[in-house]
């Protein structure tokens, strides 16, 4: 149930991101082209590694829980330097 909230979660956050940077939609005009692409490049290994933890968990939860916990070591640097970051979006 974890990966498929997880992949879900994933699938929903890219939506409303590419929304957002769709024509600025909701990014203000300031943010650089730089750390827009910063996201971009965060966000796009994020579906398709947790949907493959969704298809690990049905032939080895243990498995599937360990490729979760590395997702989540590696994504939490770049939150870290998303927060220190001033620049606004």
């Amino acid at each position: 149930a974890y990966a498929t909230t997880m992949t879900v979660m994933a699938v929903i956050y890219n939506i409303w991101w590419r929304y957002a940077r769709t024509n600025r939609r909701l990014i203000s005009e300031h943010a650089s082209d730089a750390a827009l692409e910063a996201v971009d490049r965060a966000f796009n290994p994020g579906v398709p590694m947790y949907g493959i933890t969704l298809a690990v968990a049905f032939v080895s939860p243990l498995t599937s829980v360990a490729i979760t916990l590395a997702l989540a070591v590696f994504y939490l640097p770049s939150a870290a330097l998303f927060e220190r970051s001033s620049q606004p979006f």
